[in-house]
């Protein structure tokens, strides 16, 4: 996104919210003013050797401060867009601690295509856009995934998959997995009534095994494991 088009967003953010009073608006500037104050994003208590996926690593700029606060944890960071992935290995490619991988994990073993729209890359609008470069990306199911390299226990995973979170999540609770997660950072997407239902029916089923720590919705909200 560039810097113009970031201050023409700003500015319908503001618009939205205080001449609108637009609900999401005034949610999402609520979200700024709070994580600005609470850090939300990155302030976790974390064992010394943490364990942390990334799921939509983007260009690495979560994964950076991760690390920062949390020098000897690992982190396993999953994209699917190559430009971004060549982003990342050029970042941490010598860095031991990071590993990455060029897929994402979902339901099943599938190849999903995508427009790609800066932050904004999604399965769910092909319908809708015509004239976008279309890219190709592998998912891998994400119960054999955790089997095949014997991950007992994530102390912190973040969504941020474009749409990708409802089957992860549903394949996650599905398998029982989903306990191994001690902490979830999710940003749901909406894409109309399905998913707002979608949704829903994921928060109920994560309410069993988690506690909501904080919920933004359709920004981002946090699941902690019960005890």
């Amino acid at each position: 996104m560039t810097l113009i088009n970031k201050i023409k967003y700003k500015l319908k953010q503001w618009y939205l919210a205080y001449f609108l009073k637009d609900a999401d608006a005034l949610l999402a500037l609520e979200w700024i003013k709070n994580d600005r104050k609470f850090d939300y994003r990155h302030r976790y208590s974390l064992p010394t050797n943490a364990v942390i996926f990334d799921f939509g690593g983007y260009k690495g700029d979560w994964t950076a401060s991760m690390l920062k606060l949390h020098p000897h944890s690992t982190v396993h960071v999953f994209e699917v867009v190559p430009e971004y992935v060549a982003i990342l290995e050029r970042r941490f490619g010598s860095d031991k601690r990071v590993k990455i991988y060029n897929f994402g994990l979902g339901k099943d073993n599938s190849i999903l295509k995508f427009t790609i729209e800066d932050l904004a890359s999604s399965t769910f609008r092909l319908d809708k856009i015509s004239n976008e470069k279309i890219i190709e990306a592998s998912i891998y199911d994400a119960s054999e995934f955790m089997d095949k390299h014997n991950f007992q226990n994530i102390n912190l995973c973040k969504m941020n998959i474009e749409g990708g979170e409802f089957d992860l999540l549903s394949r996650l609770v599905e398998v029982g997995y989903i306990s191994r997660f001690e902490n979830i950072q999710i940003q749901f997407h909406n894409y109309g009534e399905w998913s707002i239902q979608y949704r829903d029916k994921l928060r109920t089923q994560l309410a069993k095994t988690h506690n909501s720590t904080y919920d933004y919705a359709w920004i981002f909200e946090n699941w902690r494991r019960n005890e």
